[in-house]
């Protein structure tokens, strides 16, 4: 479920991001400023993202690691992972999608399946 919250924080990262590349970009020639155009971060393609939960319990047994596909856009890996401090094992499960299309496109598809907003 992905918090209103959260998504405006990636929105303002995203226009930071942009507002940044374009600012480093300009380079002085001769000739005066040589800008180079940055698209708008909403017509920025998403080729990978991933979505990932890990459990609450601690694992104490064999570290193990399981990745399956399904169809061919999503991809599932289910694995331990150490903990911050390094002393003990939680496991881990991980969804990757390859959208490839425009943010914004991608970002209303994921919040919004099926014409509703998730967790509303």
């Amino acid at each position: 479920m992905v918090d209103i919250p959260d998504f405006l924080q990636l929105y303002e990262a995203l226009a930071r991001t942009e507002m940044f590349l374009a600012s480093t970009t300009e380079k002085k020639t001769d000739f005066g400023y040589n800008i180079v155009t940055i698209p708008s971060f909403r017509k920025w393609i998403v080729k990978m993202w991933h979505f990932g939960v890990d459990t609450i319990d601690e694992y104490a047994n064999k570290g193990f690691e399981v990745t399956f596909e399904e169809g061919m856009s999503d991809l599932y890996r289910i694995y331990t992972k150490r903990t911050k401090d390094g002393k003990s094992k939680i496991v881990r499960v991980e969804h990757q999608e390859y959208p490839n299309q425009e943010a914004a496109d991608a970002f209303v598809k994921e919040l919004y399946p099926g014409g509703h907003l998730i967790g509303a």
